[in-house]
């Protein structure tokens, strides 16, 4: 039983130890994103985060955005959309929330509702890092952020390259409708 347990924590350890330097192991989400109607998966490890710097688009935050991704090593982001609820399951959202359990980890926020589960925590040492999830009935979004997350422009990063709209991140908006859309939503009835 003894070697059962030594043999466990070996084979976990490279995980645990990931999720303490602010990375978090995501699961192969590859048969989830077959179901999804929209997906967006997005890897950027610290040599692409430079490089992602010159193509960073937004609305006259490119700065302030390009300042938040220098603190960053790697941002990894996976949403799904869906068209019916309980195409994923909860044991794997779970397993993606229990690693940042450890002693670096610092709960931020947590929703739990009879239809949706937020989480975000922040980890601030070694390298650092922030994990944020929510979940969904017919939507799942998992974001995983390594190095300095500075909250004061964490803002600057909802809305682009896959970030959801944070709660109870300061300056969380409703993503702007495209030209033709507010142009029509202006517009009287007819």
């Amino acid at each position: 039983m003894r070697s059962m347990t030594v043999c466990a924590v070996l084979l976990l350890a490279p995980t645990m130890a990931a999720a303490q330097s602010g990375r978090i192991v995501l699961p192969d989400f590859s048969a989830l994103a077959k179901q999804a109607k929209e997906t967006v998966n997005v890897s950027l490890d610290s040599n692409m985060l430079k490089s992602a710097g010159g193509f960073v688009a937004g609305d006259g935050n490119d700065a302030q955005t390009k300042s938040m991704l220098n603190g960053l090593e790697a941002v990894y982001v996976r949403s799904y959309k869906f068209d019916h609820p309980d195409a994923y399951s909860m044991r794997d959202v779970d397993a993606v929330v229990h690693q940042a359990d450890g002693p670096c980890w610092k709960q931020l926020v947590s929703v739990q509702k009879s239809d949706e589960h937020v989480e975000i925590r922040l980890c601030s040492e070694g390298e650092g890092g922030m994990l944020i999830v929510a979940a969904k009935p017919l939507e799942l979004t998992i974001v995983n952020l390594v190095g300095r997350v500075d909250l004061q422009k964490l803002s600057s990063l909802q809305g682009s390259m896959g970030v959801p709209v944070i709660p109870g991140v300061a300056g969380a908006s409703a993503p702007a409708q495209p030209p033709a859309a507010q142009s029509r939503s202006s517009a009287p009835p007819r």
